[in-house]
């Protein structure tokens, strides 16, 4: 979109056409609604979110992680960890 963007600023000043700058425009607001979207799907914040896909996915994964059930760690006579 980026990219779009800078050619189509390139042809709309060039007066060359202005059919590349519409295009890049939506692509721009695609990209901004992925990002608003991406925002309400996850909980808490996170850095280097590929796609609105990774973000449900990641989502899911969370809380299919929160049902599970958590091992309890005990330790022994020696001092080491058990886990059960």
């Amino acid at each position: 979109a980026v990219f779009m963007t800078l050619v189509g600023y390139i042809a709309l000043y060039a007066d060359i056409t202005t059919t590349i700058f519409q295009f890049a425009s939506l692509l721009c607001l695609v990209a901004g609604i992925e990002e608003i979207l991406i925002t309400l799907a996850l909980r808490e914040a996170r850095t280097d979110v590929r796609s609105l896909l990774a973000a449900l996915r990641w989502r899911a994964q969370q809380q299919q992680s929160s049902l599970l059930p958590r091992a309890t760690a005990q330790t022994d006579d020696q001092g080491l960890d058990s886990v059960e």
